[in-house]
C-alpha cells in the first residue's frame, strides 16, 4: 500500500476483517478504473491494480457485487484489495 493511502478504520465492517461491501456503478475501461458505491451511498474509486486474487479486472463489471478495504488518499475515497463477492 502506498504511503499516501491509509486504511480508514471508521469505515470498516463490524466483522473486524476491514472489508466492506459495494456495487460497481461505473467502469471506465480506457483508463482502467471504476467506481464502487456502498449501501450508505459513499462512492469509492478503484483502479485495475486494486483487484486481488481471482478477481481480475476482466471479471469486474458494472453491477458486480464486491468487497474491499476502504482507504483514504489525498484525492478521496479509494477501494483497495477488491474481490468479487
Amino acid at each position: 500500500m502506498s504511503r499516501d493511502m491509509r486504511i480508514d478504520r471508521d469505515m470498516t465492517s463490524e466483522s473486524g476483517d476491514g472489508r466492506i461491501a459495494g456495487v460497481v456503478i461505473r467502469r471506465i475501461d480506457k483508463k482502467g478504473f471504476a467506481f464502487i458505491k456502498t449501501g450508505d451511498g459513499r462512492e469509492f474509486f478503484v483502479h485495475v491494480r486494486d483487484c486481488v486474487g481471482e478477481t481480475t479486472w476482466g471479471r469486474i463489471e458494472e453491477g458486480s457485487q464486491v468487497t474491499f478495504v476502504p482507504t483514504t488518499t489525498a484525492k478521496g475515497l479509494r477501494a483497495s484489495f477488491v474481490k468479487l463477492k
